[in-house]
């Protein structure tokens, strides 16, 4: 059984992802290609300081999703840049993902109410 693992695990990991030469939409529609993100290499997985060129640092991201609350608040939902939990510490792909659909993290155990990723 591990053999078999291993097997589709190798396997998997040389056949190209079905997003491999895709774009979310947002960023198709600013022009932007590959190269924008995966600086030095397609295969080579993106670091969160390659998000930040264009949507941080992470203090201006955390000032422009800032909703004033008090704590346990449920009519407004928390700054997901600022989680409660994690800070600001958590990856931008946690949540946000070019080639899938993202997924809100705090989702797992919340129903918060965010824009759409």
């Amino acid at each position: 059984m591990k053999r078999l693992f291993v097997s589709i695990l190798i396997f998997s990991a040389s056949v190209p992802s079905v997003w491999a030469n895709q774009l979310s939409q947002k960023h198709a529609k600013l022009g932007m290609e590959c190269q924008a993100c995966h600086i030095n290499n397609k295969a080579v997985l993106v670091e969160d300081e390659a998000c930040l060129v264009c949507h941080g640092p992470i203090s201006k991201l955390v000032a422009s999703t800032h909703r004033d609350r008090k704590p346990h608040d449920t009519a407004v939902s928390p700054n997901p840049h600022n989680s409660a939990h994690y800070g600001t510490t958590l990856s931008c792909f946690t949540c946000h993902s070019e080639h899938k659909q993202s997924e809100i993290y705090c989702h797992q155990c919340h129903a918060f109410k965010y824009k759409s990723l």
